[in-house]
């Protein structure tokens, strides 16, 4: 038998706020692998298209991998400002 242990009110606020807090974090771990995926495929089909010989894909990968660190560093500014506002 299952024996329930507390109130399932306060189990699901507790949910929900681990996610609330875990999902600017998530959010920076998708758009990296996204933005890495979408442009590491885009250099692909570029190489393809000018017969280079994995140039593109390079290129596309280095890309993504900026563009995930600019995200990165605009998401830990606003959670630092939002954490500054709420201390003051």
């Amino acid at each position: 038998m299952h024996k329930k242990t507390g109130n399932n009110k306060t189990d699901q606020k507790q949910v929900n706020s681990a996610f609330a807090q875990a999902g600017p974090y998530l959010n920076i771990a998708y758009f990296f692998i996204g933005s890495m995926a979408v442009l590491g495929v885009s250099g692909h089909y570029l190489d393809k298209f000018l017969s280079w010989h994995f140039t593109g894909v390079l290129i596309g990968l280095f890309l993504g991998l900026i563009l995930g660190f600019y995200h990165m560093y605009k998401v830990i500014n606003q959670l630092e400002n939002k954490d500054q506002k709420n201390a003051d």
